[in-house]
């Protein structure tokens, strides 16, 4: 039998992407783990494997292959190798077929953050925390409200183990983690999270202590408000009783989405928060960004000095990169 094939790396990322979409446009529960094989075995040739590998993976190449130790390197060209070497995921690896398995996401993502910055890796982590789902199988690209791949206690766990090993990519995977929360719920509050939590210094906002789409539970006068028990913000600084609500246009241009918005921000307002809004036309505008930015330090209790010329430049750089 040939040797197996372990996918890793971005290969394994559109993998796990495509397994998560695919199960909500099948509408069904079922887990990874009771659909059986993806595609069959048999005699097949180094590269009819290769094809098939893609074809599970949902990308189109080359595909991604973790060297075994001391194993000699593939002769072929759908197939570009990596030597890694880190502690297997809880679980182990995920099996396709007899000659085929697929790394974990919390290996994957230090695999990434061997080859990525912790920018990127830490919204590669918010996605896999988060619900929402990325495909090019779905309308707008994304899909919301659907389960965590991981929990944040399984990449802390995992990335400390491979930090004790010394795997390439795990200290730089700790530090992306840094900039992550869990469940958000859309690439642009991933994009908000990670400006919010990374550092002046980077030319963020680095306004830390935030969860994102808590549930806070209301009574009396403010459920009449807002006509639901509970609201959940999209970010909360509980200890200070702030949020910040991140408007899309897609979802919240119709007028009685913006009557619901502001019935739910005047039930917060009485249950002692003090509610902020981003919309896409702020994240677009760096003068806005930066007025918001403010603002949002003083309700937080921050007294800071202005940014200096070079951490002016670098949040220009860093809002063009998050928010596009």
């Amino acid at each position: 039998m040939s040797a197996r094939l372990i996918i890793g790396f971005e290969s394994a990322l559109s993998f796990w992407r495509s397994s998560r979409v695919a199960q909500l446009v099948a509408g069904t529960d079922m887990t990874l783990e009771e659909s059986g094989a993806v595609f069959g075995t048999g005699n097949k040739t180094l590269t009819e494997r290769a094809h098939a590998a893609l074809n599970a993976c949902c990308c189109k190449g080359p595909l991604d292959v973790l060297l075994t130790q001391g194993g000699a390197r593939h002769n072929c060209p759908l197939i570009r190798d990596h030597r890694w070497t880190g502690p297997s995921a809880d679980g182990g690896l995920f099996k396709i077929d007899e000659q085929t398995y697929v790394c974990r996401m919390p290996a994957v993502l230090v695999q990434l953050a061997s080859v990525w910055d912790d920018i990127e890796v830490a919204t590669i982590a918010m996605e896999v925390l988060g619900t929402y789902g990325l495909s090019d199988q779905l309308e707008r690209g994304w899909d919301v409200d659907l389960a965590p791949l991981v929990t944040y206690g399984e990449l802390v766990r995992y990335i400390r183990a491979a930090m004790a090993l010394d795997a390439r990519g795990a200290h730089r995977a700790g530090a992306a983690l840094e900039l992550a929360a869990p469940d958000s719920n859309s690439p642009r509050e991933t994009a908000l999270a990670v400006y919010f939590n990374l550092s002046r210094r980077r030319g963020g906002a680095e306004l830390r202590g935030f969860v994102m789409n808590r549930s806070i539970e209301l009574t009396g006068e403010q459920r009449e408000i807002a006509g639901q028990d509970r609201v959940k913000p999209d970010f909360l600084w509980k200890s200070k009783h702030v949020t910040v609500e991140y408007d899309s246009d897609l979802s919240h241009l119709s007028s009685r989405q913006k009557t619901k918005d502001e019935r739910r921000r005047s039930a917060l307002e009485s249950a002692g928060y003090k509610s902020l809004v981003v919309t896409n036309g702020i994240t677009g505008d760096e003068i806005a960004l930066n007025a918001l930015t403010v603002q949002l330090e003083r309700r937080l209790g921050y007294r800071r000095k202005p940014l200096s010329d070079r951490q002016v430049a670098l949040r220009r750089i860093l809002v063009r990169r998050l928010f596009g």
